[in-house]
Formats: C-alpha cells, structure tokens, sequence
C-alpha cells in the first residue's frame, strides 16, 4: 500500500523527492527492530502498521490485521466506546497525547499498554495517520499493586502496634533495632546498636537533622546493606526524646525499592520510545545522514547519560567527525586519527555489536587521542562498528568520564541507536548511488552525443575530399598534367587511410566490449613498425616533418600490426594539435627489460584538470581542436592504452607543457 509523504503534527512538511522502494523497506526494517511497540492507524482506525514487537506481543501477525480497524481485534468491550469516540471525530490538535489500555491476545489474555501518540498530517493540515509507540506495562502495574497492598499491610501494622522500629538518641545513635529493620540493613541487631545510623545512609540524603525539639529526615533515604546493595525507603519520624517511656527518635522505615524502580523504569521506558518515535519520523523524512545524526545525538543524553557522543565515517583512511554532542564539541569533518596498522585492537575480529571498555587506561591497545586526554579523557566508552554489506563504515561512540559507568540496559539502547544511525547511512548511500547513476546516465548521454558527432564529423571530412578531388579529376582529365593527377590521387588515397583508420577504431572499440581482443605476440622488428607508422600518418598530414631516432636491431615482444595502430595513433594525435609547420619526433630506447617509444609534439599542452580524461572512452578534452578544425572522436588514445595493456605494454603521459607534450609507450623486449 503506497502513503502519501506526511509529517508529524505540528512541524512543517518537507519538500522529499521520490524515493526508491529499498529505502522504504530498510525503514520498516527498523521499526521492527526496535523493541517497543509501534502501531501505524488511519483517520479511521484502521492498521496500516503493526511492528514485529506488536505481533510477539499479541501473537497475531501483520498480515492479520492489516486495514482492519483497531476495535475488531485488540480492544476489549469495555474500552470499545472510548476509542470509537476518538475516531469518530478524528483531529490532529488534539495531539501528540498519552494514554494507556488494554489489548486483548491471540490467546485471550490482557496486557496494559502504555501509549504515546503522534499525528501526521496531510499537506492540508488534516489528520491523516496517527503513530502509538508503546511499553507493555502490564508486569509494572502488577508490581505497583503488590507494592501498594504490601504498603497498606505494612502501614496498618504499625498504625496498629506499639512496637518501634527503629529507636535514635539525640546525637543518631541506635539504641534499639527491630528484626524488621535489621533484615533491610542485612546486619546483625547487636553489630548495629550502639552506631552513628548515619554511617548506613547514602550520603547524598544526608543530612539527618536531629536538633532539639524535631527530627528532620528526607522522605526517602537511600539505605546501604551489608552486600553492598542500596535499598530506598520511606521514612517516618517522631521525636520523642523528651518522652520518659520512648527517651529518644522513633525512625519508621518503609521498603519502596521496587516501587521506585518500577516508577523508573517506566519512566525511561516512555523516554526511549519517545525518542525512537522522533528518530524514526526523522528517518523517514530525512536523506541526509547528518539531520538524523544530529537530531539522534541531541535525544541521546536524554535516555543514554554521556560526556560526549559522536557519529565517526571513515573517509580516506582517516576517522571523521560526522556529528557529535557534548564537550570537548568537534567540528563536523575533523579528523581523529589515521586508519592504519592495527589502529582498533581492542575491538574483537568480526564483531558486529557493541564493545564496552570499562577503563580505557586498562584496555589492551587503546589510545588516548587528542582532544580526548587531560581533564576531556573518556574512562568509559561504549563504541558500535557501523557495518553496512560486510564493510565497516564508520562508528557510534557514548563516553563517559567515570569509569565502569554504563550496564547492559546501556548496551541494549546503545545497539538500537545504531541500527538506526546504520539505516541513515544506508538511506543516504542508496540516495547518493541513485544521484551519481543519474549524474553518469546524463554524462554517458552527453558523451555519446559528443560521439556521434565527432565520428560523423571525422568520417564526412575524407569522404568530402575524396568526391571532391574524384570529380575534379573527372572533370579536368584531359586538361591536367600527370603531376596534378598524381598529387590529387595522393590526397583521395590519404583521406581513404583516414576514413580506414576510424573504421578500424569503431571496429576495434566493439572488439574491446565484447572482450574479443586477442592479440598475438611474437619477436618483431621494432623500427620497421615504426616507419609503416610514419608512412601512414605523412600520407595524412602531409609535408608534415618527423623526426626518426632509435636503434635499428632494437627487437619488440608484440603483435606488429596492433603495435604500429598504437604508435600511428600517437602519432596521428601529436600532428593534429600540433602547430602546422612544427615539428614531432619519435624515438626509442632499451630500458632494462622494455622497450620505451617517446612521441613528442610542438602543441600546446594538456591542462590539468584534462589529463584525467586522455585515456577514457569517448574523453576529449572540452574546447580542443586540432588542424582544419579537426575535433577527434576521443577514442585514440583509449584504444592505444587498451592495445598496449593486452600485450603486456603501458601507455602514459610523462610530460606537458604549453610548448609540447610527451607521450610514452612501452613494450617487452625481445
């Protein structure tokens, strides 16, 4: 089912381009890995979206529900008639909203859900999906209930008994202790009386004010056992110091541990889910990996405590800042450190997940790097390898100063982040393949173009001057002497060599396409390559001065007619842009086990930004033309590279300047 690009209530809509149908599929990949419950409703209550958090829950699958309305399956009677109101009149200000209830199993049973909810509008403002991200909270309430009854029980037994549980005197010394109090404490009764009760006291609840006439103790007090632990109580106090029956503080301690935990963690819980709901909205709306990054790393203190977070690509064998948050703050596309050698020994061969490193000053292998020493060096470090098709890309770090900091609720919320900043890098590597494809589809075009009219240009000019110089001799046979007859026959046979030579070169470039380019190499007379070469390109330009050097004995491993098409093509290009009168020259040498042909021109020079086109197919350098307007089809020096490679030779460029050029080929010798 296709949906209409949308936003979240509230924010304005993004201009988005099309996208591919990969990205769309990636990004429903991630909701179904984050671990809360994500539902997707139309304006009227139908299921668009069911993650797969929600069908383990519910054990009913996407395919299901889907387009079905929420009440059919999921909502008991009871609560029918309060979630058909909200649809009934559906509206986007009466969002974002909380709110919790039931849903009702595959197998029956009930589960309290805990909802946040989140419109996304149409272009018009209407409300058009709304998006629930929710924590099973069942268990919680559970908790909360035992906790509430075993507090009433508790309650009613001390409103109803005499008895003290925990007896002070004026300076905070017990003086009496009750096996209640001493089972919370995890002490025996007689090692605790007669001591300071400050000392079992976490001491940030500290003060205990114990002045004349009052007793002031923080509500909840933080009590340190015998194993280490800390359990938070409730407490109660009545100062009955000057009570000649109590003679000292009545101190009243209630166990609220679980209570507070099951307060906590669902208060994190709607954070998390809260803060996924805002990084997977950003996903979807966002190509550009660096507005998920930010907005991620802006959400992550929030669920994640952290000195400093940072979003890190490898880019030319360095790390690079991405995006970070916290202090010391990093400018985007600062550089770490180098990647080279065994830069990450700490990270296990092949590891996918987070790596936690507890003290970095004891990890085997870590470094600290600047800016990240002195009063800014992180102790504790989280770091998630961002591998995306088997490469890692780059990393997702939290730090933090104190060592031993995080735990593994940490490390789970540590991985999911990553997914997502993994998804973000993907989306925005699908994106930019999809540009440069777009952008290399409409160079090829550009090219091609080019092409066409430059072969068109090159076979039309010798065909023009071969007509005319036909019917100028059949015009003026008997009126021409033998000397212009000769001299005109010379010029249709050079243009028919000129007209030859592309037809070989379209017919070689197919050859090279379809990988049917066998040359056959065998001992072979350099020089006499050399000077059929010579004879073809004078025949074209003629009176064109060449100048011959080498050793005539020098002997070449290659084929010799593929070899003489390399050295008349560089030949052929040299008189073309070079100067008319000018002069070029071709020599060659032994050079250790090669032989190497320098062809050097009068022109005037390759630019720089050109040099990288020379040897590419169709590449021509934009704005140069040769004699007579000659433009060239870009496909000579490309072919004599691809002849030279295939018999073991190279083709390059070792010299240019505004005054001339070298180029060097080179062969094995015989």
């Amino acid at each position: 089912m296709e949906h209409p690009a949308l936003t979240a209530h509230g924010d304005p809509s993004p201009n988005q381009g099309p996208r591919s149908e990969a990205v769309v599929d990636l990004n429903a990949a991630i909701l179904d890995q984050v671990g809360n419950l994500v539902i997707v409703l139309d304006r009227r209550g139908r299921i668009v979206r069911f993650n797969q958090a929600c069908e383990e829950l519910t054990g009913y699958a996407q395919a299901d529900l889907r387009n079905r309305t929420l009440w059919d399956f999921l909502v008991p009677p009871e609560e029918l008639a309060g979630v058909k109101e909200v649809f009934g009149n559906p509206r986007a200000e009466l969002y974002p909203n909380q709110h919790e209830n039931h849903w009702v199993c595959r197998d029956g049973s009930r589960r309290l859900i805990a909802w946040r909810n989140t419109a996304l509008t149409d272009p018009a403002g209407g409300l058009a999906y709304v998006i629930g991200t929710g924590a099973d909270i069942t268990e919680i309430r559970l908790a909360e209930r035992r906790a509430h009854l075993h507090e009433q029980r508790f309650r009613a037994l001390i409103e109803h008994s005499r008895g003290i549980t925990l007896l002070l005197d004026r300076e905070g010394i017990i003086s009496y202790i009750g096996s209640f109090t001493e089972a919370l404490f995890g002490r025996p009764r007689d090692v605790m009386l007669g001591t300071q009760a400050a000392q079992y006291v976490h001491p940030d609840d500290l003060p205990l004010r114990l002045g004349r006439g009052e007793a002031v103790i923080p509500r909840l007090i933080r009590i340190h056992r015998a194993d280490g632990s800390w359990r938070t109580c409730e407490a109660a106090s009545d100062y009955r110091v000057d009570d000649p029956a109590i003679g000292g503080i009545i101190v009243s301690l209630h166990d609220v541990t679980d209570l507070v935990q099951a307060t906590e963690e669902l208060r994190r819980r709607v954070e998390e889910a809260d803060v996924m709901a805002m990084v997977s909205a950003a996903l979807n709306r966002a190509l550009e990996p660096t507005q998920v990054y930010d907005l991620l790393l802006m959400q992550v203190a929030r669920v994640l405590p952290c000195d400093h977070a940072e979003v890190v690509v490898y880019e030319d064998d360095w790390a690079v800042v991405a995006a970070n948050w916290g202090t010391p703050y990093l400018a985007p596309g600062t550089r770490l450190f180098p990647l080279e050698g065994d830069w990450q020994p700490w990270i296990p061969e092949n590891h996918e997940g987070p790596v936690y490193l507890e003290e970095t000053d004891t990890t085997p292998g870590w470094r600290h790097v600047a800016p990240f020493t002195g009063i800014h060096t992180m102790h504790s470090v989280i770091a998630l390898p961002l591998i995306i098709d088997g490469r890692v890309l780059g990393s997702f770090a939290v730090r933090s100063h104190r060592p031993r900091f995080y735990d593994e609720r940490h490390l789970k919320l540590a991985a999911t982040l990553g997914q997502i900043i993994i998804q973000a890098l993907r989306n925005a590597r699908l994106f930019a393949a999809e540009k440069h494809r777009a952008r290399e589809a409409e160079e090829m075009a550009r090219v091609q173009s080019d092409f066409v009219a430059a072969v068109s240009h090159e076979l039309r000019t010798p065909l023009t001057a071969i007509i005319g110089y036909a019917e100028l001799m059949q015009a003026r046979w008997y009126t021409t002497s033998d000397e212009h007859r000769l001299d005109r026959l010379r010029r249709i046979t050079a243009s028919a060599q000129r007209q030859c030579r592309l037809v070989e070169d379209l017919l070689l470039l197919t050859s090279l396409e379809v990988d049917h380019l066998a040359p056959v190499s065998e001992s072979t007379c350099l020089q006499a390559i050399v000077e059929r070469a010579v004879n073809e390109v004078r025949s074209i330009y003629w009176g064109q001065h060449i100048e011959v050097s080498g050793d005539p004995a020098v002997m070449v491993h290659a084929d010799a007619d593929r070899t003489m098409q390399v050295v008349a093509n560089l030949l052929d290009n040299a008189a073309k842009y070079s100067r008319e009168g000018s002069s070029i020259s071709i020599e060659w040498q032994r050079e250790n086990t090669e032989v190497a042909i320098r062809v050097r021109d009068q022109g005037t020079g390759i630019p720089e930004d050109g040099r990288d086109r020379l040897f590419t197919r169709f590449g021509r350098i934009p704005g140069s033309t040769g004699r007579s307007g000659r433009v060239g089809t870009g496909l000579g020096l490309y072919l004599s590279r691809q002849l030279a490679t295939a018999m073991s030779g190279s083709l390059t460029l070792e010299y240019s300047s505004p005054t001339g050029s070298v180029f060097c080929a080179r062969f094995p010798g015989a």
